[in-house]
């Protein structure tokens, strides 16, 4: 499957097949570790910073993370960068939809919180 194919699939909330299920409460806790001042507000989490902003959201089906920003973090995209490194402990790799750039795949070092 392309991958247009696969962010079509997952932005309507649709399994594919080797995607799994990400552990949310877990990349949550871990977020607000990273950004202690980020707001939860359910379904997202909204982080104000460095005169700008970026927002986290994730589907139903949590099988995939997407992060936006304001264009004026990315002057100094250290933050997001943290966040870049942080998803990638969950084994989250970073595609860039502008760019049509998907980075190497990382192994996963947090817990997946199963017993």
């Amino acid at each position: 499957m392309s991958i247009d194919a696969i962010c079509e699939h997952l932005a309507e909330d649709k399994l594919v097949d080797g995607i799994p299920i990400l552990p949310i409460d877990d990349i949550k806790r871990a977020i607000i570790a990273e950004f202690p001042e980020i707001e939860d507000v359910r379904t997202s989490m909204i982080w104000e910073g460095n005169d700008s902003y970026f927002q986290v959201s994730w589907p139903v089906t949590a099988t995939h993370v997407a992060v936006s920003c304001g264009y004026k973090l990315l002057d100094n995209p250290e933050p997001l960068n943290r966040m870049i490194d942080m998803m990638g402990r969950f084994g989250c790799a970073l595609y860039d939809p502008q760019t049509d750039e998907r980075y190497e795949q990382p192994e996963i070092t947090e817990p997946s919180g199963d017993p």
